[in-house]
This record gives C-alpha cells, structure tokens and sequence, in this order.
C-alpha cells in the first residue's frame, strides 16, 4: 500500500485586525492517521511552518475539525490533545460538515432519493467502463450537436459536491443519454 496519510492545516486569521483571511499553512506527512500524530503534525505546522515557536498557544484560539472520533473524541481526540496545551482553545466540529450529515439523514428519509442515487451510479459505471458505451454517448451528443461529458461518480469523501455534479451532468447532456439509451433498447443490446 503506498497511500501516504497527510494532514492539510489553515488557519484563520484578522489581517491588520481588520479582514478575516484563511491561509493555507502546511501539508504534513503523518506516522499514523490517528489523534496523536495528528496533534502533532498540527503544532509542527504552527511552531514551525507559522515559526511561532511556543507562542502558539498564546495565539491558537479556536480549532475547527469534521466531526469524526479521531478529531471529536472526548477522552482523546485530536482536540482534547490540544487543549492540553491550550486550555483557552475553542473546539467545534465544522458546520458545513455538520450541515451535510444532516442533509445524508434527511435524504434517507426521502423515498426515491436511493433510486436516483442508484440511476447516477449505474450511469457512471455504463459510461465509465465501457468505451465502446462512452463512444455511442458521444456519438448520440454529436448528432444532436451537444458536447457531452462522461457522467461522473456520484459518492466520494465530500459526497454532497459529488452528488451535485452528477445530477447536474445528468440533466445538461439527457437529451444526448436518452438518445444512446433508447437506441440500445431499440436494437436490444443492454450495453457492454
């Protein structure tokens, strides 16, 4: 396995006291993906990429985390590791994180919504891996003067922003799909 586990690390700040600013800050390299190197890997970016040295925690006032356990936890999470150090530090889970687990949960409560959720993956993984299907969509677009672009995969880390480009792939190029489905129900050939 060559997967490497990083740590991207911003901070936000009042430029001239004045305008709040996010800045990229470091890119760490992790041991583990687990709170204590984590923990780590942030100070090493405020002492050392920020050269704050041990005056971050005089100037660390919030942390901001998605809400999982490694983060979040109470006993030992990312957080409470700092907090340690900086007793004064707020620490909340991010509200946009938060915001789309709720919107997860509501859209399980919606009856067609894994319907739909089953037709963009479906449709992805026709076009995606077949190229002979992904040249009879193209070809399909082309006669109706459309430039159509593959469907793209509705699920990943950030599902919600995933989901979006799916659905709105889906409605710019249905013409040019209904057209290559259709003709493949026509001939009877489910596709490859």
């Amino acid at each position: 396995d060559s997967a490497i586990e990083e740590e991207v690390v911003h901070v936000r700040y009042l430029q001239g006291n004045i305008e709040p600013t996010t800045a990229f800050v470091a890119l760490k390299p992790l041991e583990r993906g687990d709170a204590q190197h984590i923990a780590e890997a942030i100070k090493s970016a405020l002492c050392e990429d920020l050269n704050m040295g041990d005056t971050w925690t005089d100037n660390l006032t919030f942390a901001c985390f998605d809400g999982a356990p490694v983060n979040m936890g109470h006993i030992s999470g990312v957080g409470v590791r700092l907090k340690e150090e900086c007793p004064h530090l707020l620490v909340l889970s991010c509200c946009a994180h938060r915001l789309e687990l709720v919107f997860k949960d509501v859209l399980g409560e919606v009856q067609y919504f894994s319907m739909v959720h089953d037709m963009l993956q479906q449709l992805y993984k026709f076009y995606h891996n077949s190229p002979l299907n992904w040249q009879g969509l193209q070809n399909a677009g082309e006669a109706l003067n459309i430039h159509v672009l593959k469907p793209v995969r509705a699920t990943g880390t950030r599902w919600l922003p995933h989901l979006e480009r799916a659905v709105r792939a889906v409605c710019r190029d249905f013409p040019a799909l209904a057209q290559h489905l259709g003709h493949l129900v026509e001939i009877g050939d489910t596709g490859t």
